[in-house]
């Protein structure tokens, strides 16, 4: 079972308002599903339809409550484990650290609250989507409640998570810092495909994995190309602290020896970037190389093959 905690200063005599504790209540069965999404593909607003598994982890039972210095919801949520085993009858995914069995989505809310209230500008617990639902309680924090205090199984009553107003304002900040997504190609070799998360890996010259999500109709179509060199074109998504934190491919195809540009890991746009322009002035020089870590992704398949033929 895990309590939610309302208080406030303000003193609500005949019970507290319904229509912002139903915002609230509503924002916090959104926000538990938001972080159980990042927690198991790394996105926390998919593109593609809601998978049956996440709707059963983040399915909450109101129990009832209790009025003593503030008011108690108590919640019933299913144990991450139990609601999807699937998930969990599967090896590992690389870049992601599976949530043990036994937690529950108010368990994982909790660990992003944590990353967010010390502005863990790496983490990868939160993604511009889940930050912007945080940021949404500016409106009941601010006008009617001071805070919510949710314990869970592993973040106990004397120690509880928290949504209080610096917890919203450190979302808002990280939000508004985060470098906003942008279109991006990247090299490298398809390395394993899991069709629950409708997610891939995708293993760059470096070493380094890249965590993927398929926009498509099944992410399963793409085994033709598992452990075979990929030019994936999508749109590269960014932690706060500028390194990517997944990319969200459109289309995957084989790759061709023009593609090793693209063999590293995108960054974001510090400023407008003319890639026609900066190969024609490098073209006698440094070629390539004087350009590798600036391009910052937002032309065209099409347009990026045609300019590299010019280079030639």
């Amino acid at each position: 079972m895990s309590i939610v905690t309302i208080r406030s200063v303000r003193r609500f005599e005949h019970g507290l308002p319904s229509e912002p504790l139903g915002r609230a209540l509503s924002g916090m069965q959104e926000v538990v599903r938001l972080s159980i999404a990042m927690a198991f593909r790394g996105q926390s607003t998919p593109r593609s339809k809601r998978p049956g598994w996440l709707q059963r982890m983040s399915d909450l039972r109101f129990l009832g409550f209790d009025a003593h210095d503030g008011t108690s919801l108590r919640f019933e949520a299913p144990a991450l484990g139990e609601a999807a085993p699937e998930l969990y009858r599967q090896g590992e995914f690389f870049w992601i650290e599976r949530p043990d069995a036994d937690d529950t989505g108010f368990d994982i809310l909790g660990d992003v609250l944590q990353d967010v209230a010390e502005a863990k500008e790496d983490s990868d617990r939160f993604d511009p989507g889940l930050l912007g639902r945080l940021r949404a309680y500016s409106t009941v924090i601010h006008r009617n409640f001071d805070e919510f205090r949710i314990a869970t199984r592993r973040h106990h009553a004397n120690h509880p998570a928290r949504i209080d107003a610096r917890v919203v304002e450190q979302a808002r900040t990280l939000h508004d810092r985060t470098p906003p997504p942008q279109a991006a190609l990247i090299m490298g070799t398809l390395d394993m495909i899991r069709a629950s998360t409708q997610a891939f890996g995708l293993r760059i010259a470096d070493g380094r994995e890249v965590a993927c999500t398929y926009s498509g109709t099944d992410v399963t179509e793409l085994s033709p190309l598992l452990s075979l060199p990929v030019l994936v074109t999508g749109r590269a998504v960014f932690r706060t602290s500028g390194g990517l934190l997944r990319m969200e491919a459109d289309h995957v195809r084989l790759a061709n020896d023009s593609d090793a540009f693209f063999a590293r890991l995108p960054r974001p746009n510090g400023a407008t970037f003319n890639l026609g322009r900066v190969l024609h002035e490098q073209r006698h020089k440094r070629g390539v190389a004087a350009i590798l870590g600036q391009w910052p992704g937002d032309e065209t398949d099409e347009e990026l093959q045609a300019w590299l033929k010019e280079m030639g």
